[in-house]
């Protein structure tokens, strides 16, 4: 595939019981690696989150994401974190741009 082409997928949307999700917010953002989605801050009620979560696909089940090293980053919603599909390990992206 290169790197211009446009991929279409059918998407089917269904209502999942997660087990364990994390609190209520919005403004947060998302990436989906493999088959997790990752979330990072977002706000509810004036409140900036700073903790990662991660969802798995496979299990419907979210898990807090603990500092493997060093503070967490500071709290912020509204911002676009972003991976590049097209390179390994795109993970490390997003997790540059959470630790910024």
């Amino acid at each position: 595939m290169n790197k211009k082409s446009l991929i279409l997928a059918d998407c089917n949307v269904e209502q999942v019981n997660a087990i364990n999700p994390p609190p209520p917010r919005y403004a947060h953002s998302s990436v989906v690696f493999e088959d997790h989605m990752y979330i990072f801050g977002g706000e509810r009620s004036a409140y900036a989150f700073n903790d990662v979560w991660v969802f798995s696909f496979a299990t419907a089940e979210w898990e807090f994401v603990t500092p493997v090293t060093g503070p967490a980053p500071e709290g912020r919603c509204v911002f676009f974190p972003i991976t590049n599909p097209f390179s390994e390990p795109s993970l490390a992206v997003l997790l540059r741009v959470l630790s910024k």
